[in-house]
């Protein structure tokens, strides 16, 4: 430890060296700018100052060095804190890489040796760490080995589960894509020449994976979207599943739009609704029953809504809607401990920020998280603010992070000039024709919408109260309480705040919403007072609860199917 410690001092101090040499040459050959040259120099004298004199100290006080090493391994020992810092070198390394890139578009030119110094520390102590502590890291196994060890893991019910969601969502996945394929027939002219949200996000994709004329062009071209309606990873994800077609295609990629779009729509619609529902199942059912499991899944890949989403749409809801049930998942599998999964939920709660802003909401949910902590006594009163603000810490680098224009003042005014445009849109609705006067908010009109894609008004308030009443009864009160609160404040977002009508729109609240119909026959498994626990364990009593939830799952899913074979709105492609 104490000799590979010398060695990464010793490397960031020449490299420190370097990157000041390199501002100062730059500086006086090129006679660009006076004050950052000398605040970028600064900044590094610093730091290489403060490694002079640990290396002096580490070099001439052999016993200082020795306890100073075996402190550090020591305090890397203790708990989760060394894969906590190894992740927190690779978000250096990923800072690092962005502000390098930022420097050919808008950072001075004077922070670009900085940035360098940055990537090769953060990649030399990651390195190091690795391999100093090698066989801890091989502890927790990665990859091919990890979905070996988690498939071991599961007790036969719920390999066999897996198993047949896996089936049916081959056959869904394999179903929509006969639809998404014959559905697109239009020449790229037809498509340019049309109207919608594709046709204005298409351009944008296709300029962040074509070939600029220079370095910062490319940069620029893939860092800087200029189309802020929606978030980086969004168009990330986008431009990663169009590489695909620039390696075959070549450059006149762009005007394949019939694959291109079947790609799209498939991979960034079709498959990310798809896992969002597989991980609301799991965090329902556990995957303990291969029927209960099986049941919830085709009821929710055959919401109305979601049909009509999958049917020839490409939009960001649906990988926006996976981070969400990734945050409720991380939570869901912390329990109260407060520990990586809590700080997990939190980059998924950015990323589904990143692509548009619904992580926000989920403020509530993570306020009564932190009190459910200090009432528990998992945490005292000063734990649980500190847990707070770790977590909007984590939260905020992983937004910055995932969206890197964000430290570029010219794209985040054009940003809240976009957001500020669409707010207006969506509190007072489309500019077009309104003949059916849905453009106003409250819950009546709302409810009426939710009857054409997702509810019937009967099963929005048996939703409702089965979240109400799984928040204070049952096995799963903490899972219940955590979706409520999204609901209500997403829910309350809708009915109060947007006048606009889309059928994608309450997508983010009605699936978690579904899952928590599910969630119901747990009320059943109560620790509550023996006079309530012996209530709810007369047979009567649980064949009543189990029934009254089958009923109303099923009525609903009746409908459903109803509303999708004759309903010109969800209707799909034959």
């Amino acid at each position: 430890m104490k000799k590979s410690l010398k060695v990464l001092s010793l490397l960031a101090f020449i490299e420190g060296l370097l990157a000041i040499l390199w501002i100062w040459v730059d500086r006086f050959l090129t006679g660009r700018g006076r004050l950052t040259p000398f605040l970028a120099s600064g900044g590094c004298i610093i730091l290489i100052a403060a490694l002079g004199v640990f290396l002096v100290r580490l070099s001439r006080s052999p016993q200082w060095a020795e306890r100073t090493a075996s402190r550090l391994e020591a305090w890397l020992r203790h708990g989760e804190r060394l894969f906590v810092v190894k992740d927190a070198l690779v978000v250096g390394l990923i800072f690092s890489i962005e502000g390098f890139l930022l420097t050919h578009l808008w950072f001075p030119l004077a922070t670009r040796p900085v940035t360098i110094w940055g990537i090769f520390f953060f990649a030399q102590a990651w390195f190091v760490l690795a391999r100093i502590y090698r066989d801890a890291f091989r502890s927790r196994p990665g990859g091919q080995r990890l979905l070996r060890l988690k498939w071991g893991g599961l007790d036969p019910v719920q390999k066999k589960t897996l198993l047949v969601l896996l089936v049916i969502a081959a056959v869904y996945f394999g179903f929509f894509s006969w639809v998404n394929w014959h559905g697109i027939s239009e020449s790229a002219e037809t498509f340019f020449g049309g109207a919608g949200d594709e046709v204005v996000i298409y351009p944008v994709v296709v300029e962040m994976v074509s070939s600029g004329p220079t370095f910062a062009a490319n940069s620029y071209r893939f860092l800087i979207h200029e189309d802020y309606h929606y978030g980086y990873p969004y168009f990330y994800l986008n431009a990663l599943v169009l590489f695909f077609s620039r390696l075959v295609f070549g450059s006149d990629f762009a005007n394949h739009t019939q694959i291109n779009l079947f790609i799209l729509r498939q991979f960034v619609s079709v498959l990310p609704m798809m896992l969002a529902i597989l991980v609301f199942v799991y965090i329902v059912t556990k995957f303990k029953s291969v029927l209960y499991s099986a049941g919830m899944f085709i009821v929710m890949l055959f919401i109305p809504g979601v049909i009509r989403y999958n049917q020839r749409f490409w939009h960001p809801d649906a990988l926006m809607i996976l981070f969400i049930a990734l945050t409720f998942y991380c939570l869901q599998r912390d329990r109260l401990r407060f520990g990586r999964d809590f700080y997990y939920a939190a980059v998924m709660c950015a990323l589904a920020t990143a692509v548009k802003l619904y992580g926000f909401f989920f403020f509530l949910a993570i306020a009564g998280y932190l009190l459910a902590g200090l009432s528990g006594k998992v945490l005292t009163l000063k734990k649980m603010i500190l847990a707070g603000l770790a977590f909007l810490l984590v939260m905020g680098m992983a937004l910055i992070a995932s969206s890197p224009f964000l430290l570029v003042p010219t794209a985040n005014q054009s940003m809240i000039r976009i957001l500020k445009e669409k707010s207006y849109e969506m509190s007072h609705g489309y500019d077009e024709p309104d003949p059916q006067h849905i453009y106003r908010t409250g819950l009546d009109i709302w409810l009426q919408f939710f009857d054409m894609h997702y509810t019937r008004p009967y099963f929005f308030f048996f939703l409702l109260g089965a979240l109400a009443l799984g928040s204070l009864l049952g096995s799963e009160k903490y899972l219940n309480r955590l979706i409520l609160a999204w609901c209500l404040v997403v829910g309350g977002y809708l009915v109060f705040f947007v006048a606009a009508k889309s059928y994608q729109y309450p997508l983010p609240l009605m699936l978690p919403f579904y899952a928590g119909g599910f969630l119901f026959p747990a009320i059943l498994n109560t620790n509550s007072s023996s006079l309530v626990r012996g209530f709810f364990n007369k047979p009567a009593v649980r064949l009543v609860v189990r029934g009254l939830g089958f009923v109303m799952i099923s009525s609903q899913f009746l409908y459903n199917g109803w509303l999708i074979l004759i309903s010109p709105n969800v209707r799909v492609f034959f």
